[in-house]
């Protein structure tokens, strides 16, 4: 299992601060702090050395010791229960021989925490509303605000499909983000609706598709260095033109 320590300083959370919130995982007892960064620790009352698989970052360790989860690999956290919750994340890829292509882009695997038992539900979703602030939210009181511009022809229509199915929860179930999905109906539509937008109250763009989705996208750029935003892109492997000479993200489908 996995998780991280710098206990938060706020007197006013004292479930979350330096001797961390209280929980459960698989049975033991244990503390579970949320550091400034994101950081998880997770640290048993008891060690045990028990030997499972259960999660990615306890493979060949103690499962129930004192275990760390990076802040920069943290996602966000989710509720199973009303009194459970999971912590998702992503280990990052291996590495990468040197005879790979220059353009490829990294695949991370998103990964999940065992289950973590709280006493109650208010202390559950406190956590959870902890951790995304810290990991997701980069400290802010509010999820940002997410605008992803979809072109449903990309890809044969795959591109649409993985995100809908595979980004968008994460973003929204995991990180807790505010999504809004912008989708394209013919060429030019995605310039048309980012003029539209209200960019200084957008915090990040994703465009999803390939090379004429991100044309149109820049042409929007200078507004959104003025809007202080950020954008990433997520296309299909398949396109190496304007996207890998921007080495903006690519998804495997």
């Amino acid at each position: 299992m996995s998780s991280t320590a710098g206990a938060s300083s706020d007197t006013t959370a004292p479930l979350l601060g330096q001797m961390g919130t209280p929980i459960r995982c698989y049975g033991v007892k244990a503390t579970l702090q949320v550091a400034p960064d994101g950081t998880i620790t997770y640290s048993p009352l008891k060690p045990r050395n028990i030997i499972r698989k259960c999660c990615g970052l306890c493979v060949d360790q103690p499962e129930h010791t004192k275990q760390q989860i990076i802040g920069w690999h943290v996602v966000g956290a989710a509720l199973e229960s009303p009194n459970t919750l999971r912590i998702w994340y992503f280990t990052p890829p291996k590495n990468s021989s040197s005879s790979s292509s220059d353009t490829e882009a990294p695949r991370f695997k998103l990964c999940k925490t065992p289950p973590y038992v709280c006493s109650s539900g208010s202390e559950a979703t406190a956590l959870v509303e902890r951790v995304r602030q810290a990991a997701a939210w980069r400290g802010r009181d509010k999820p940002p605000r997410i605008v992803a511009v979809i072109n449903p022809s990309s890809g044969q229509g795959k591109s649409q499909r993985l995100f809908q199915r595979h980004v968008a929860p994460v973003l929204e179930g995991a990180a807790g983000m505010s999504l809004t999905s912008l989708v394209t109906q013919h060429p030019g539509h995605a310039t048309q609706l980012l003029h539209e937008l209200n960019l200084a109250a957008v915090d990040l763009l994703v465009f999803v598709g390939g090379d004429g989705t991100v044309y149109e996208g820049l042409q929007v750029g200078s507004r959104a260095c003025r809007a202080c935003m950020s954008s990433g892109c997520l296309s299909q492997p398949m396109s190496q033109g304007v996207s890998a000479r921007l080495r903006v993200m690519q998804a495997a489908p």
